[in-house]
């Protein structure tokens, strides 16, 4: 059983040609199928699954994630925040899956450091004093440093973005 949009027609080109007319049959207009494909309509605007040999219109599958750009949910969706079998994607960016969907992973914050080494210099001063014709020598050592500051700084790692809400079809 092959679940994938229009699973019969490699050529995405072939099936926007064949869906751009006004009105469509299912049983003559959509790709031969196996039991449980499922197309998207486009003319119609419908989702169709394939059972008993007949493209059957269905509603929105449930389960199925959207984007929302307003406060109030709409019926029979659900606010994905990890309430009511939902997954939590509240401040989230999605990822496409490679393996297993609902995988998580990331992190919301970053932290690095910085490791400054160095040892104290000292330099010295020598005087040649002549005393009676012999010289004196007088060295003077001194301890020379740089202390090493640091400040913690907040950098916003995020690229622009608009927020919207993640709602699942209940």
């Amino acid at each position: 059983m092959d679940h994938v949009w229009g699973s019969q027609l490699n050529d995405k080109k072939e099936l926007a040609r064949k869906w751009k007319g006004t009105t469509s049959d299912p049983n003559t207009d959509f790709p031969s199928a196996e039991e449980g494909d499922v197309c998207l309509d486009y003319v119609k605007k419908g989702f169709y699954e394939f059972t008993n040999n007949f493209w059957k219109r269905q509603g929105i599958p449930p389960g199925l994630i959207g984007l929302w750009d307003q406060e109030t949910i709409p019926d029979g969706w659900l606010k994905c925040d990890g309430n009511n079998g939902t997954p939590n994607i509240q401040g989230r960016f999605v990822r496409g899956a490679s393996s297993s969907a609902g995988t998580t992973g990331g992190s919301a914050s970053v932290s690095h450091s910085h490791t400054a080494t160095g040892s104290d210099v000292w330099y010295g001063t020598l005087v040649k004093v002549w005393e009676g014709g012999s010289p004196l020598d007088y060295v003077k050592y001194f301890r020379h440093y740089h202390p090493v500051t640091s400040t913690a700084v907040t950098i916003d790692l995020l690229p622009s973005y608009i927020a919207l809400h993640f709602i699942m079809k209940g």
